[in-house]
């Protein structure tokens, strides 16, 4: 999805809403990202959950 400009436009609008309301990625947010040629897989998402120490 992050290939399609419209929709990579609208997620750095949000990213910009996070900054200014205190969630920072990586500290209060955590985010994933995937496009057509490198999607989201299991493995990713293990390692994010795995960097918040839970």
């Amino acid at each position: 999805m992050m290939g399609n400009s419209e929709y990579s436009a609208n997620a750095i609008h949000k990213l910009n809403r996070y900054y200014a309301s205190g969630l920072d990625p990586g500290n209060r947010l955590y985010m994933t990202f995937e496009c057509e040629k490198e999607p989201l897989t299991p493995q990713t998402i293990n390692t994010v959950i795995d960097s918040m120490g839970l």
